[in-house]
């Protein structure tokens, strides 16, 4: 009888550990995308730019050097 409690006894910490390390795995990666900052995306109308300038649409363009 105690060979057969001690075979539960593996089984169910073996089932157990399955499950926490699956658990322990996946960890990282959701405590990065919860921090993960949203990119925020804005529509520009067509022939316009970003930055107000004629033919130029990156931020490059705009002449402010920091």
């Amino acid at each position: 009888m105690e060979e057969k409690d001690q075979v539960q006894d593996v089984e169910s910490r073996r089932k157990f550990l399955a499950i926490a390390g699956k658990a322990a795995a996946a960890a990282p990666a959701v405590a990065l995308l919860l921090n993960a900052e949203r990119a925020h995306a804005q529509a520009v109308p067509y022939g316009q730019t970003q930055t107000g300038g004629a033919g130029c649409n990156t931020l490059a363009c705009s002449g402010s050097e920091e």
